[in-house]
């Protein structure tokens, strides 16, 4: 048997779980739709910020898709991070497997989970049997954890004889050497397991009961594995590995998640202030902002919260119905499509001139539209009773339709000043009235 240690955790969770899922579905959209703008304009290279967000966030590429695999840049990410090389494989198997699978070699994790995603899922893997076999037998543990869950005594022997083969040269046989001989001494094989965080983590409980417990002089460590051993039981130092996963203040806040430190008022205030005196996350400074003020004011969010929930849901949900019946009687599908205007586009006079000055969301790209229906021409529906005027979406809208040169049409019963229908017409946007059994009463 495998020994006891704290659950692994891939990646930082806690800050994407303290806040709503709007600001984590926003936060995710504006990551997306930068990278997806880089596609368009191929001089245009995904910037350093955006791959670093997918360091901790592989599971964009779930949105992103296989095209992601066709950018240079990205490529050269995937390849070189399992993660997010599996995350493609896992949801576009036949489109990325012949292209990015053989990219998990050496990570004995990925291997593990894309061969149990595929027996769950029914699916035949392409490579040779012994890619699989191989990998999982060098990255020892995995290999015998998915023996072990699968019953699998042919390779739990492999793995066996090659650990006691390779336990004077690899990290990983030489660990699993000691949890196949608990009555082998460790001292010949400690300063190489030292070399491998993760391998090092799996045989604290083992160094621990010998009374040879880590210390962090002894190893290098990410903030990642400093957390990891932070959070072990068999940790004699939680304080000083702390210290170095406190690098990375993601880690931290993951550390005061899982020991619930955040439910003490001292040790929460403590938190704040190391938050605060640490500075501005070069990577996730959006995310941990907001954390840091859900610490602060956790009433105050909640309040907001029930306000929310009592009010603005069901004025949503009206503008919606109304919404679905209009398109239904135009014989449209709803389009959900979000457009944004390239750098290129922001800087020529056509937009200058219909759009004016450009906005942008809180990450710094562009702020962008979606049409209702992008069907034949293009069709705006505004349901309500308060007058129209030149939104910056309607003028986005406007300046699209005339790039496209694609007829845009407002579908409305609300007024409109004569000056605003002058401007409108002047770009070719009509306006067509709506059935008044189709409009909303509330928006």
């Amino acid at each position: 048997m495998l020994p006891p240690h704290s659950s692994l955790i891939p990646r930082p969770r806690a800050i994407w779980n303290e806040h709503g899922t709007s600001w984590k579905s926003r936060f995710d959209e504006d990551t997306v739709t930068r990278i997806r703008s880089c596609f368009l304009n191929a001089q245009t290279p995904v910037p350093e910020k955006t791959l670093n967000i997918l360091k901790y966030r592989p599971d964009l590429f779930k949105r992103i898709g296989p095209v992601a695999i066709e950018n240079k840049v990205l490529n050269q990410f995937i390849r070189t991070n399992p993660a997010a090389a599996l995350t493609l494989l896992k949801s576009f198997y036949a489109e990325t497997s012949s292209k990015i699978e053989t990219s998990l070699s050496g990570s004995g994790e990925s291997i593990h989970e894309l061969i149990s995603w595929a027996n769950i899922h029914h699916k035949n893997l392409q490579q040779p049997e012994s890619f699989y076999r191989g990998n999982l037998v060098i990255d020892s543990y995995w290999g015998y954890y998915y023996a072990q869950t699968t019953h699998n005594l042919a390779l739990i022997s492999e793995i066996k004889e090659w650990c006691a083969d390779e336990r004077y040269q690899r990290a990983s046989a030489a660990a699993l050497f000691l949890i196949f001989n608990k009555d082998q001494s460790i001292k010949p094989y400690r300063d190489l397991i030292l070399q491998n965080s993760f391998y090092s983590y799996v045989s604290l409980s083992r160094f621990a009961h010998s009374g040879q417990p880590i210390n962090p002089d002894e190893i290098t460590l990410t903030p990642k594995w400093a957390a990891h051993f932070a959070l072990s039981p068999h940790c004699k130092n939680a304080k000083a590995f702390t210290a170095i996963a406190a690098q990375d203040l993601a880690w931290l806040i993951e550390i005061a998640h899982c020991n619930h430190s955040i439910k003490d008022p001292v040790l929460k205030n403590n938190l704040i202030n190391e938050i605060q005196a640490r500075g501005s996350h070069p990577v996730l400074a959006d995310a941990i902002e907001l954390y840091l003020e859900s610490l602060k004011t956790p009433n105050q969010k909640i309040i907001q919260l029930k306000a929310r929930s009592s009010a603005v849901p069901l004025v949503f949900a009206q503008g919606k119905a109304a919404e679905e019946k209009i398109l239904l009687a135009l014989k449209v599908d709803k389009n959900t499509e979000v457009w944004r205007p390239t750098k290129a586009e922001i800087e020529s006079k056509t937009f200058k001139k219909i759009v004016g000055k450009t906005k942008y969301t809180m990450l710094g790209i562009p702020r962008g539209t979606v049409l209702d229906s992008t069907e034949g021409g293009y069709a705006e529906i505004k349901s309500g009773h308060s007058p129209l005027r030149a939104s910056y979406q309607l003028r986005l809208q406007t300046y699209k339709s005339v790039i496209d040169e694609r007829p845009l049409t407002i579908y409305t019963n609300r007024p409109a000043s004569a000056e605003f229908k002058k401007w409108c017409s002047h770009y070719q946007v009509q306006f067509k009235q709506l059935p008044k059994d189709l409009t909303s009463p509330t928006l």
